[in-house]
């Protein structure tokens, strides 16, 4: 886990997922409608696991996705990681995706919501200490050999941070997530 949000608790979790994701990508959209919920109730507020979120804006999606995931980074700073979940969460379910964003007039909403002020979460969007925060992410997320979205990272949680596991692409099912996550949970 780097720098990155976390849902969860690090210091009880054995398993991580780490999410590698868009915000216009429809097969992570799926992901967000369909999975997250179940994986967060039945493992992260169980403190089994904690998911992290790290961005991988596709640059066909661009430069929407780039710009949305700048925004969340911007929630995080100003909100905290809860806030960061919240909007993400909204910006999955209020994209239209593909590429083309969200509908006229909705980000001030999404982004007052969760507690942040739009101005500020706007300007710090355009800031090159978010856009290299993007980019160690999109960097990080080669090393490992993720090439789309939403690739996923689950596996064995140490006590500095270090996830040792497996990679898994697309938005499987529940039960496909749960299969590896319980693998790991039972070593």
């Amino acid at each position: 886990l780097d720098d990155d949000p976390v849902l969860g608790d690090r210091t009880k979790a054995k398993v991580a997922i780490v999410e590698f994701s868009d915000y216009e990508c429809p097969y992570c959209k799926r992901f967000h409608a369909d999975t997250f919920d179940t994986l967060v109730k039945e493992y992260v507020q169980t403190g089994k696991a904690v998911i992290s979120f790290r961005d991988y804006p596709l640059s066909f999606h661009d430069p929407k996705a780039t710009l949305e995931a700048g925004l969340a980074e911007c929630v995080r700073k100003e909100k905290g990681d809860t806030a960061y979940f919240a909007f993400g969460k909204s910006l999955f379910a209020t994209t239209v995706a593909n590429g083309k964003g969200l509908p006229e007039g909705t980000l001030n909403g999404l982004i007052t919501k969760v507690g942040a002020k739009p101005a500020t979460v706007t300007a710090c969007a355009e800031t090159e200490a978010v856009k290299q925060e993007i980019a160690k992410d999109m960097a990080d997320a080669t090393k490992v050999g993720v090439t789309g979205t939403p690739s996923f990272i689950i596996g064995t949680l140490d006590a500095q941070g270090n996830v040792t596991g497996e990679r898994i692409v697309g938005a499987q099912s529940v039960a496909g997530f749960k299969a590896t996550i319980d693998k790991y949970l039972a070593k």
